[in-house]
């Protein structure tokens, strides 16, 4: 059995970020896809979304893989934060595994860049608000220069957007639905599934690619294979060794994909879901957020150019505040799928 290792950082305002735990991933789809163009189409509502297809629904919109559904596995053992229940920090309860399945949806290939949130922050006069929290070797500090303009390191405008909270995310997400629904309705073409972020469920499912290994491309960590930090991760710096040359963020897709085609699975940056745990009469939920509501453990996916290759393992995930923006937490997009697809 893999080992369960918990780490702990404190952030400014004593708020924590937790990362954990291990889940035993199933799928019903393996296997590469071969000949994949690397212009995805424009589709619309009537095109067929054949397994690992790709596509895009605009110009501005990111590149999309249409996954096929399957099961997860959810292990027992975890706290209401995400921690092991035995961690003497945490909490005690006692959670029972469950199986859960997965529906066919699509996910973006890449994490959502810096050029295409300036899109969004240039089409909507977002303003840019410095209060990010930066890791200098021991804890976490809320930096009031630090943005997603400057993270207080250099980036590429091909680099993961970082600095973002769950709701720059979630604006984000609106603003690209509103922009494609006034680009559909002035073709009278069709209405397209709905972008949103990935539940937990669907971002493991995803970006475990089919594989039964600790991480999809082996049982090992490679450099060669994704952007990771020090390791061991005790604490957590950043690190820059062999193929992953990059200290911080690299560019998104400077490493080979999984076997479902998405690039940065695990590593470069944590990526937001909409899924914040909840612990409901002794039964651990992680279910989505409401745009109202505060949710102290939000769920993210992949680990980062921060961690250590632990965390990269498939089905180990993080909780943050989602009220917070740090330098290591960027989001992909999922979409729905019509109905019957």
């Amino acid at each position: 059995m893999l080992s369960m290792l918990v780490a702990k950082a404190r952030l400014a305002g004593h708020v924590p970020v937790y990362f954990i735990a291990l889940l035993i991933i199933s799928v019903g789809y393996h296997g590469r896809v071969q000949g994949q163009s690397n212009t995805p189409a424009i589709l619309t509502t009537s095109a067929s979304y054949a397994p690992l297809s790709k596509f895009r629904d605009c110009l501005q919109c990111s590149e999309m893989i249409a996954l096929p559904g399957g099961n997860i596995a959810l292990p027992s053992q975890l706290a209401t934060d995400g921690r092991r229940s035995d961690d003497p920090e945490g909490d005690a309860t006692k959670i029972a595994s469950r199986l859960v399945s997965v529906k066919p949806f699509a996910i973006g290939a890449y994490d959502i860049t810096r050029d295409e949130y300036a899109d969004f922050v240039s089409e909507t006069g977002r303003p840019t608000h410095g209060g990010c929290l930066v890791w200098n070797g021991n804890l976490w500090t809320k930096s009031p220069s630090a943005s997603w303009r400057n993270p207080g390191f250099s980036q590429t405008g091909h680099d993961p957007v970082v600095c973002v909270t769950w709701d720059d995310a979630q604006d984000y997400v609106d603003w690209l639905n509103r922009k494609i629904l006034r680009e559909r309705r002035s073709r009278s073409d069709p209405i397209s599934g709905v972008y949103r972020l990935p539940t937990w469920e669907e971002s493991a499912f995803a970006a475990a690619g089919g594989a039964e290994t600790r991480y999809y491309w082996g049982n090992d960590p490679r450099r060669d294979r994704a952007n990771y930090g020090a390791d061991p991760c005790l604490p957590c710096n950043a690190a820059a060794a062999g193929t992953d040359h990059w200290k911080y963020t690299s560019p998104v897709g400077s490493f080979p994909p999984n076997s479902f085609g998405l690039y940065d699975a695990a590593g470069n940056v944590w990526q937001w879901t909409s899924d914040c745990v909840r612990l409901t009469d002794s039964a651990l939920l992680w279910t989505p957020k409401t745009r109202s509501e505060t949710c102290y453990f939000q769920i993210m996916q992949g680990g980062s150019w921060l961690t250590g290759p632990e965390y990269l393992q498939s089905g180990w995930y993080g909780t943050q505040g989602a009220f917070v923006a740090t330098t290591q937490t960027g989001f992909r997009l999922a979409r729905d799928l019509e109905k019957g697809q």
